[in-house]
């Protein structure tokens, strides 16, 4: 379970977080290295729990594997990751 801030959802160049989301390009990242030792320890199942609204977003250890992009911002100060779109996470309120 990765703890994320709202304004951590990856908008691709948007203008907004709204936009992002009406294109169909907000994601949330993962460090490649993580998803390669969860999948390596057998979960199924990786989660975003947000701050601010305690809502969580979960999708599986497959989806992260075939659907997502690997970006590497690591000559920037970030780090490489897969950035899987909101679209094949489900949401829920805790």
């Amino acid at each position: 379970m990765a703890y994320r801030s709202r304004k951590e959802i990856f908008c691709n160049g948007e203008s907004s977080l709204l936009a992002a989301i009406r294109q169909g390009c907000a994601c949330w990242a993962l460090d490649v290295e993580t998803i390669r030792e969860i999948e390596a320890r057998g979960i199924k199942h990786v989660g975003v729990l947000v701050k601010e609204s305690q809502e969580l977003y979960v999708t599986t250890v497959d989806r992260f594997m075939d659907k997502a992009v690997v970006l590497n911002y690591e000559s920037q100060g970030g780090a490489l990751q897969r950035y899987l779109p909101l679209k094949y996470f489900k949401k829920k309120a805790l």
